[in-house]
């Protein structure tokens, strides 16, 4: 039998299995075999199982995935935690104030995003709370962070018809992981999208976002939840590799003088000479040297 996992705690995880819901838990060679993560089954995954006498599932392999979202792990920094997987699209939360979303956290999400082929929208909430020169600000922000090819907006969650008029054809039909920083408003979103917990059809409680969870929205519309992140780490990604995560690179790489080029330092580098031209976007490559010099990559083991 297969079914999509909709919600896991850790112990326990919740099946769809056509408008079934099956409660189940992982077979023993899945949990012991030696992982980087530190969730073998995700929210979002596929799997298939066998029910015990008791009608609960017992997962017993995981089909191949299609992509996924993942951050640090909160409890064993050497460990991943994969938030979501088989995506279409990956929202992330922010704001410009109360509290203000760093430029930084939204660069590493969409590294990420762009490191797993995931497609992005970028929503800023709380615009009602910005003055006029706050909201000239973010509307730059916005158009930059379009035409890098990312699409982004501005919304108000206390906006309800609003925000449904906005987002609804931008998630209509598809799996879409929201995910942000604390406090940006990602779960006051959700509510004024008035998404049905699948899990809560069959299970009495209240939803928290501790674990992730799937959400139905409309019949062929479903939203991942994700706890809020303070933070939001660089994985699996090598330093060599950085660059090509930036796609406003791309038209510019090949000219370089050296084949492994780091973009930062090499003589007739055509990628640090345009960026230094082109004044637009110098915020976006001294993102990048921030992110290169960082201790998230281990430059001892980059084969130059």
């Amino acid at each position: 039998m297969q079914g999509r996992i909709i919600k896991s705690t850790g112990q326990h995880y919740w099946i769809q299995h056509g408008s079934n819901i099956i409660k189940g838990i992982l077979r023993g060679h899945m949990r012991l075999e030696g992982r980087k993560t530190t969730n073998p089954i995700a929210v979002g995954d596929w799997v298939e199982f066998n029910l015990n006498s008791d009608n609960d599932a017992q997962i017993k392999t995981l089909l191949p995935r299609t992509n996924y979202l993942i951050r640090k792990s909160v409890n064993l920094s050497k460990q991943v935690h994969i938030l979501a997987s088989n995506i279409d699209l990956a929202v992330i939360v922010a704001s410009w104030k109360m509290p203000k979303t760093s430029s930084g956290f939204i660069d590493r999400f969409l590294i990420t995003a762009e490191a797993f082929q995931i497609p992005v929208l970028i929503i800023f909430n709380k615009a009602d709370l910005l003055s006029s020169d706050e909201t000239r600000s973010l509307q730059t922000l916005i158009q930059a962070y379009t035409l890098l090819g990312y699409q982004s907006i501005a919304v108000t969650a206390k906006d309800e018809a609003g925000v449904k008029k906005t987002l609804e054809p931008l998630l209509k039909n598809k799996v879409v992981a929201f995910t942000g920083h604390s406090g940006a408003g990602k779960s006051t979103l959700e509510l004024k999208l008035k998404t049905n917990s699948i899990s809560d059809q069959h299970e009495k409680g209240k939803h928290t976002t501790t674990f992730a969870e799937m959400h139905q929205w409309q019949n062929s519309s479903f939203i991942i939840d994700t706890p809020g992140i303070q933070e939001w780490g660089l994985i699996e990604i090598q330093a060599k590799d950085l660059h090509l995560f930036f796609p406003e690179f791309k038209n510019y790489r090949a000219a370089c003088r050296f084949a492994q080029c780091t973009h930062s330092h090499e003589p007739q580098c055509a990628v640090r000479n345009t960026f230094e031209v082109e004044k637009n976007l110098l915020w976006r490559y001294e993102a990048y040297l921030n992110m290169l010099q960082s201790d998230e990559f281990n430059w001892n083991s980059w084969e130059r």
